[in-house]
């Protein structure tokens, strides 16, 4: 059955931070996505099910048989054409998203509200001096303890994601002993059949222990990544098993990637790279500080004035080669550079530094974007104790986060924007992301031919 949410139409809603919310006056009754065959609400529950394996239309224009070596990708990597399909500012939050009033799969101290009980606690905004999209926890009032937990905000996308580009702008983002947010996108089978991409998260994340951010991906057994440093991002592989949990991850190298460090910087931009198609890369999270002297205008352009594709082309960013498209920019100098996460996608029966993935096979075509912030549960709360500021603070982290209202004063999300594209060439003619088609682009240059992998990432991702 489908659960039958109220949701809002497009309205100006804009409170402060201390209002008492704002008003969307036109309730509608909205069907939405099926979640009833996931065990009580979906994220992360018990090992179970067997691998789905579904039928994946490629479309690839021009293939061309790279050159491989141990560490690189796979046999084929194929040039993508990533269109501008949506881009979600300030009260489109509401309605692209809708807030998931359900219990929580981590076992966390919190208790999920939904859009309407979200705007009038004022844990669901927009801030009127900067626009942003803002959610927060309740940081006024006690919790008892025969009660979920600590109001909070956990958003579901309602449209899904496919191969391509999905870029966020956050300016802030919870910290705190007992906090564990997270911005990530997810199957919508069974989980894990059909996999789960983390691009931000994290636990317990205060002055004094914070620690980069981690991006990791979560399969049914079966996929595997390399250990150790990679020539193909700057993080460093902590897991190599990518099924249930805790899943494979790479730790991003700065510290201004999570947390307190995070926020004083200004927040920053990340991109996260879905190319999971046969003959694709794989997927690459990157990050850019808020004060980077160089970002890709794709991912650092304000609403309505990003470029209406990306496109990956080596040949034309490899020294020597054909620059022509460069000429269509007003500068040279957007070269993506090494990811801060990758995890390569191989073609059947390679590796990849001792890895192991054919991504067709562990991820669905739909995913959807969810961004929550819960409490305690099975990692901030099984971390406690380890933790050498947090667990001073109280005996356990459900006792912290109880007790301790104004400790969260500072746990929330902003966002400035999310934008998504997508290509035509990687899950099928007709493919979107979140789609609200902004028009169809044309083909991509398809021009890999002898190229390793590792041009392929040192190159960058070209703009158009």
């Amino acid at each position: 059955m489908n659960h039958q949410i109220t949701a809002d139409q497009p309205t100006t809603c804009i409170a402060t931070t201390t209002g008492s919310g704002c008003q969307r006056p036109r309730p509608e009754a909205q069907t939405l996505r099926d979640f009833s065959d996931r065990p009580a609400d979906s994220r992360r529950p018990s090992h179970s099910g067997k691998r789905s394996r579904r039928t994946v239309t490629t479309s690839i224009l021009v293939s061309a048989l790279a050159t491989v070596s141990l560490g690189l990708l796979p046999t084929q990597v194929h040039a993508r054409n990533w269109t501008l399909q949506e881009e979600i500012s300030g009260n489109q939050f509401f309605d692209e998203f809708f807030w998931w009033p359900y219990g929580d799969p981590t076992h966390g101290t919190v208790s999920y509200q939904s859009e309407s009980n979200a705007i009038k606690q004022n844990l669901s905004y927009v801030d009127e001096n900067t626009g942003r999209f803002v959610i927060r926890p309740d940081s006024n009032s006690f919790v008892d303890p025969s009660s979920e937990g600590r109001a909070s905000v956990r958003m579901h996308s309602k449209k899904p994601m496919r191969d391509g580009l999905l870029v966020a702008k956050i300016s802030k983002m919870p910290v705190g002993c007992g906090t564990w947010p997270a911005f990530w996108t997810v199957t919508t089978d069974q989980w894990p059949n059909g996999g789960e991409i983390d691009i931000l998260e994290g636990v317990n994340a205060v002055s004094t222990s914070s620690k980069p951010n981690l991006a990791s991906l979560h399969t049914v057994d079966g996929c595997t990544i390399g250990a150790g440093k990679s020539v193909n991002s700057t993080g460093y592989s902590y897991q190599e098993n990518c099924s249930y949990q805790p899943g494979c991850s790479q730790q991003f190298s700065a510290d201004n990637t999570y947390g307190t460090d995070f926020n004083e910087n200004g927040g920053g931009y990340f991109a996260m790279l879905r190319d999971t198609a046969p003959g694709g890369n794989g997927i690459s999270v990157y990050f850019w500080p808020d004060d980077a002297k160089s970002v890709p205008i794709a991912v650092s352009a304000a609403p309505g004035s990003a470029p209406r594709r990306v496109i990956t082309s080596p040949e034309d960013l490899a020294p020597g080669g054909n620059n022509n498209t460069l000429n269509k920019l007003p500068d040279k100098t957007y070269q993506w550079g090494l990811p801060a996460a990758f995890f390569a996608n191989t073609a059947p029966g390679t590796t990849a530094k001792g890895g192991s993935c054919q991504m067709d096979q562990f991820f669905d075509a739909d995913h959807t974007i969810i961004i929550n912030l819960t409490f305690c549960g099975d990692w901030a709360g099984a971390v406690w104790s380890s933790d050498p500021v947090c667990s001073r603070l109280a005996p356990t982290c459900e006792e912290y986060v109880r007790n301790n209202p104004h400790a969260f004063d500072n746990a929330s999300f902003e966002f400035d924007y999310i934008r998504l594209y997508s290509s035509q060439n990687s899950q099928g003619a007709g493919s979107v992301i979140l789609g609200k088609g902004l028009g169809s682009g044309r083909p991509g240059w398809m021009a890999i031919i002898g190229v390793s992998l590792a041009t392929c990432f040192t190159a960058g991702l070209l703009l158009f």
